[in-house]
């Protein structure tokens, strides 16, 4: 513990806002947005690494920005997740897809939707994401998020509905 720190730890005793707790205040300030830079930078090598085929170290840089994740962050808007993170999420269910490693693919895709990745016409049509689709466990797991674009069960509900209002008794 340094001066600073424990002048600021004497103020936050003494119930006193102080030289010690700005200080304090500012550094934590400095070294949080330094830490947000390295990983922006992260996340940027991963995109150029990936785009150049190099996909194993893409998804190493990916998985590591996601593990960089702020803890307890509450966003402006009251997001639990920063903006990076659903798809940094998404990012790796591709690697993982074109690695046609399908089920930690599904598992990465569904991180990136619990975390508000909302584009789902994205995932509905991205080319990286081709061997995720063509699992069986891709629509059901789309399907959580997304309304579908034809509700089946609402269909076979309402034939079965007016099927038996219709149906002419023998």
């Amino acid at each position: 513990m340094d001066a600073a720190q424990r002048q600021a730890k004497q103020e936050r005793a003494g119930g006193n806002y102080g030289a010690g707790t700005k200080e304090l205040q500012a550094r934590n300030y400095v070294s949080r947005k330094e830490q947000e830079r390295k990983r922006r930078e992260l996340f940027d090598d991963a995109l150029v690494k990936f785009n150049a085929g190099e996909l194993e170290a893409a998804l190493v840089d990916l998985e590591n920005v996601a593990a960089l994740e702020p803890r307890n962050y509450v966003g402006d808007n009251l997001s639990r997740v920063t903006p990076i993170l659903p798809v940094t999420h998404y990012n790796i269910a591709c690697c993982y897809s074109m690695l046609k490693q399908i089920d930690e693919g599904l598992r990465s895709l569904d991180m990136a939707m619990n975390c508000g990745f909302e584009d789902y016409a994205k995932v509905r049509s991205d080319k990286n994401l081709a061997n995720l689709r063509a699992s069986p466990k891709f629509q059901p797991l789309l399907e959580k998020y997304d309304e579908p674009v034809i509700n089946w069960r609402a269909v076979e509900s309402t034939l079965g509905v007016f099927g038996k209002l219709f149906k002419k008794d023998k």
